[in-house]
């Protein structure tokens, strides 16, 4: 046999642990499906959580993405200049840069 197989074969099973009486076998139970219930709608609450905290951050990167291109085309009204394009190039690699396809090779 195996070294591992005859490990596990002389390990003592919880099933051979005492016997609880019926009703203490119920209350434990039901605290075990209790603690499980309530983990397992904690670690969802986190996972929520942190896609509203991906979703703020995502936001706050575009707007400020958006704005240094708005900004930067305003000055170059009030100076005369044309910054039409750099604004746009500037719009553009912002928001593609932030685009989690723009990183994918195919």
């Amino acid at each position: 046999m195996e070294p591992n197989l005859q490990f596990i074969q002389k390990t003592p099973m919880l099933n051979d642990s005492p016997k609880l009486p019926a009703d203490d076998q119920l209350k434990e139970e039901a605290k075990f499906l209790d603690r499980d219930f309530n983990q397992c709608f904690q670690q969802m609450r986190h996972y929520d959580s942190q896609g509203v905290d991906l979703c703020k951050f995502a936001f706050t990167a575009y707007s400020a993405v958006v704005g240094l291109a708005f900004a930067l085309f305003r000055y170059g009204v009030s100076e005369k200049i044309d910054y039409a394009l750099p604004a746009a190039v500037t719009l553009c690699a912002g928001l593609a840069e932030m685009d989690p396809e723009f990183r994918t090779v195919t």
